[in-house]
């Protein structure tokens, strides 16, 4: 049997360490227990922010984000906008006209959701969510009564 035994690997190049295709570099996380809200249709931001420095360019970032949701009893029409960005640019959108249940009640729960990005840099990358409500007769809450979200950025080798 043999064994092999190595301190350090670099690419062909002679530079840089190798990481193979689908291979995850690093895992950023990072939570929040801040209770917002809003009854705009304007975005606010949530809180929930995490930041990554890819080591190559070429990385894929995936986002996994598990934001806790609150609507207010004060309208049946009430309802949550949910979206993410990376640094000040909108790059998907989680949730329109979450919560919907369309009586005047209060409702709590959590949107998960994933995005695979490509921010093709090696500089530091900040993601966050922002919401805002669909209807502004009442108000819509994240983190209400401290309930957590969390959000993880995976650096995956592309």
């Amino acid at each position: 049997m043999s064994t092999l035994r190595v301190n350090n690997m670099t690419n062909v190049g002679g530079t840089g360490p190798t990481y193979a295709s689908g291979m995850v570099i690093q895992v950023v996380t990072a939570s929040t227990t801040t209770t917002v809200g809003t009854n705009s249709n304007t975005q606010s931001d949530t809180t929930l922010t995490a930041t990554i420095t890819p080591k190559s360019a070429n990385s894929k970032i995936i986002v996994i984000t598990s934001q806790s949701i609150f609507k207010s009893s004060g309208n049946a029409e009430n309802q949550l906008n949910l979206f993410l960005y990376r640094d000040s640019t909108q790059i998907f959108t989680q949730a329109l006209n979450e919560l919907g249940t369309g009586t005047a009640t209060s409702f709590q729960g959590t949107k998960s959701s994933t995005y695979v990005d490509s921010p093709n840099t090696t500089s530091a990358v900040t993601y966050k969510t922002r919401f805002s409500n669909y209807n502004t007769s009442s108000y819509v809450y994240v983190q209400q009564y401290n309930v957590p979200s969390t959000i993880t950025l995976l650096e995956v080798a592309a």
